[in-house]
């Protein structure tokens, strides 16, 4: 779990040019390493190899994939208001000159916050 947590702050620009890798698809691997950690909950509440552990990991797994459902549309809000999937382009576009995309995107984005 330590790992997949690092692999995903890896591909987050933290400033102009500071951050490990710059994928094109940053956003779909972001989503996908992110959800890695949900094997290790699940592997935990079975390896305690008591029912009650296995049932309590069993409804946190599907407590996340359904946040990370949520989530995943609210990052798709910024992907269609941004035109890339490239994280360090959609920090970019959150500068002054290009207004904030909340400025930009009204509606959806204020779904987006709410979600």
């Amino acid at each position: 779990m330590i790992a997949e947590s690092m692999m995903t702050f890896g591909a987050i620009p933290c400033g102009h040019g500071l951050q490990a890798v710059d994928f094109n698809i940053g956003v779909f691997y972001v989503i996908s390493v992110s959800s890695i950690g949900i094997v290790g909950v699940l592997l935990a509440g079975w390896s305690s190899n008591n029912k009650y552990s296995m049932i309590g990991a069993m409804r946190s797994g599907a407590q996340f994939i359904s946040y990370e459902l949520s989530a995943g549309f609210a990052l798709m809000t910024a992907v269609v208001l941004c035109g890339s999937m490239q994280l360090s382009h959609i920090v970019a576009e959150q500068t002054y000159v290009y207004h904030w995309t909340i400025f930009r995107g009204h509606i959806p984005a204020i779904i987006a916050f709410v979600i």
